[in-house]
């Protein structure tokens, strides 16, 4: 009986860790608001991919150093646009957060995790 009860216990302890794998976050959102509010005017494309990641969506036919823009996107829907004018970098920035429910967040976590 005790044996019983035993693997019971690690049952459960498996299951609440697998939980918490595909619930929690791991590491820190790159797309949020103090993401953003970290850019300041005058970066550079490469600094602001240094600090979001790669883009999402590319303004293609220029050469990034003169690109109009770019846009950072993560999976539950938050987005975060810089707009630049050529040498003078960054010239604005938006973010949104997503419209997405919290079980809706939840289940497109998991489907991240899972890599379904």
């Amino acid at each position: 009986m005790k044996r019983r009860w035993l693997l019971l216990f690690a049952v459960c302890v498996v299951a609440v860790l697998g939980a918490v794998w595909l619930l929690v976050p791991l590491d820190a959102p790159r797309i949020s608001q103090a993401n953003c509010d970290k850019i300041q005017l005058g970066w550079t494309p490469a600094q602001v991919e240094d600090l979001l990641g790669e883009e999402s969506d590319l303004y293609y036919g220029e050469p990034a150093w003169r690109k109009s823009g770019g846009l950072w996107d993560d999976d539950v829907g938050n987005v975060i646009v810089v707009s630049f004018n050529g040498a003078s970098g960054v010239t604005g920035k938006k973010f949104t957060a997503t419209r997405m429910s919290f079980w809706d967040q939840m289940k497109q976590r998991i489907k991240s995790r899972l890599r379904l």
